[in-house]
């Protein structure tokens, strides 16, 4: 879990650092249908690792309740994500 997180925080920061380039008209010149164009890739970047976020956290989640074994686990489970499944 450690390496999916953290590859998803690097890839996060790399989006970061490629968006202050691009905004930063001092260090890059280039027209702004060119840099709409780069920002609309960025943005697709960093939409993806949002979804892999979610599905990933969601795997997660899916995976502690079918390892809760007691009821009182389940729901401490729930309670921790802070989701309301039926019992």
């Amino acid at each position: 879990m450690y390496n999916v997180y953290t590859g998803i925080l690097k890839e996060s920061a790399k989006n970061i650092d490629h968006l202050l380039l691009i905004i930063n008209s001092f260090k890059t010149q280039m027209t702004y249908a060119e840099r709409l164009e780069l920002i609309n890739e960025a943005a697709n970047r960093i939409n993806q690792n949002y979804s892999d976020l979610k599905r990933f956290n969601n795997q997660n989640i899916l995976m502690s309740l079918q390892r809760a074994k007691r009821q009182q686990d389940i729901l401490r489970v729930q309670n921790l994500y802070g989701i309301d499944l039926p019992n």
